[in-house]
């Protein structure tokens, strides 16, 4: 039997309402984009590897930080120097991210430490090879992954384990074996103005329903609950075919399928015959639009793994379910956003039978630290486990992030999990995290 925890780090989420308490006015019309730019008409999770890639170049520019002077200018310039100049005769763009996370718990159950750390790194390469310039431009794109603990477990095996958090309280933050892998490696093709796009190969598709620019790991949220869609019982990253075509400008359609059986580690099995099927239809507001929108809808089918065991967020059984989206701007200048998801899975297909979250992000937020790049945000998000007899689980979550150097960011998270479902010692724990986040 559970019991209660006697103490809870409360005053993690004062500090950070301090934060975003408004003080002062903020001057309008920034030419700064609010929130990750989107560079692929595939996905607009921050984390996709195009995406990353882009957004490494824009974080180029930035000047302004708590402390401008750059800490690491002479490395990243001349990182930067040599990718420009690859990129000017070969049409080869790379770029490199670097995550750390450290997290601390509260309620762990016994045998667990009361702290992680670990980094993810993301080495990205996108070769433009036929029709260059060209709308329906095509290339080959390639991601190296690497991640490892700092600790003897990283934050997410903690936050899963150690603290029996369905949901999880930091996504990706857990070492590979090896550290290092090809975790991507696909043809791409087609682009916004084409109408059209395509991935075949070696693709990650475990974040592609339920996406938004505004949730994401590395920049905003950290709870896997928060960031991904783990009720569509998506497999590993494998062999699959991605396409997105738009009927207009505001109606679009999404459609996966790919190895049920894949393994990040490898090319998985694609000739077992197992397969994940899925398609999400788009709708979203005229680009240019004030307080812009977006919904939507997907449905999905696995058929399971060739041997019923897990792979990913896939418990290893066959079965379907759906996904729900909504967000909206809710003020004309875009600093207020607020977002609410759904997904159902049905069979026991997925690790998650129902997830349900509603977010709310303040960019350039008034308080004390005022920075075009600061974003405060809050959020809620329910998970009921797959696991037969535990109960429905609520994490409440919220974030400070400001660029601690130009190209630097610091973010200050706080977590409440109530009823964590694998926590056979706690009705309730909590997590406070940093992280710090870097592109070359």
């Amino acid at each position: 039997m559970k019991k209660t925890g006697s103490r809870t780090i409360f005053s993690g989420l004062g500090v950070l309402v301090c934060l975003a308490l408004p003080t002062a006015g903020i001057a309008q019309g920034s030419s700064v984009k609010l929130g990750p730019i989107v560079a692929t008409p595939i996905t607009d999770n921050p984390a996709d590897g195009e995406n990353q890639l882009a957004n490494a170049l824009e974080r180029r520019t930035r000047k302004k930080a708590l402390f401008p002077t750059e800490p690491l200018g002479f490395f990243r310039n001349g990182f930067g120097s040599v990718s420009d100049r690859v990129y000017d005769k070969t049409g080869l763009r790379l770029t490199l991210g670097v995550h750390n996370a450290w997290q601390w718990y509260d309620n762990q159950q016994s045998g667990f430490p009361d702290k992680g750390s670990a980094m993810d790194i993301d080495f990205n390469g996108r070769w433009e090879l036929v029709n260059r310039g060209e709308p329906n431009e095509g290339g080959i794109f390639f991601n190296v992954d690497g991640r490892w603990n700092w600790t003897d477990f990283g934050p997410q095996t903690l936050g899963f384990s150690g603290i029996g958090a369905a949901g999880g309280t930091a996504n990706t933050f857990a070492e590979y074996a090896p550290a290092l892998i090809l975790r991507q490696i696909y043809w791409w093709q087609g682009s916004e103005e084409a109408g059209w796009s395509l991935r075949i190969g070696k693709a990650t598709v475990d974040a592609l329903f339920m996406a938004s620019r505004h949730l994401n790991p590395n920049t905003t949220f950290l709870s896997n609950v928060g960031t991904s869609p783990n009720a569509d019982a998506s497999p590993d990253s494998g062999l699959a075919i991605i396409g997105n075509y738009a009927f207009n400008e505001n109606w679009s359609i999404l459609a996966r399928i790919s190895d049920a059986n894949a393994d990040r580690y490898d090319f998985g099995s694609p000739g077992a015959g197992d397969y994940h099927k899925g398609a999400e239809l788009q709708w979203r507001s005229n680009k240019n639009a004030a307080r812009a929108t977006i919904v939507k809808v997907s449905g999905w089918h696995t058929d399971g793994t060739k041997d019923g065991e897990p792979d990913n967020v896939n418990t290893g059984s066959d079965g379907y379910g759906f996904t729900a989206f909504f967000e909206h701007e809710l003020a004309d200048d875009g600093r207020p956003v607020v977002i609410g998801r759904y997904g159902k899975s049905y069979d026991g297909a997925s690790i998650w039978d129902q997830q349900v979250g509603l977010s709310f992000l303040l960019y350039q937020p008034l308080g004390p630290l005022r920075f075009e790049t600061d974003v405060f945000g809050a959020a809620i998000n329910s998970v009921d486990s797959a696991t037969p007899g535990t109960p429905r689980e609520t994490n409440y979550e919220i974030f400070y992030r400001f660029p601690l150097f130009p190209n630097v960011d610091l973010t200050l998270n706080y977590q409440y999990i109530d009823n964590p479902a694998n926590n056979t010692e706690h009705n309730n724990a909590s997590a406070f995290a940093l992280r710090l986040v870097t592109t070359f």
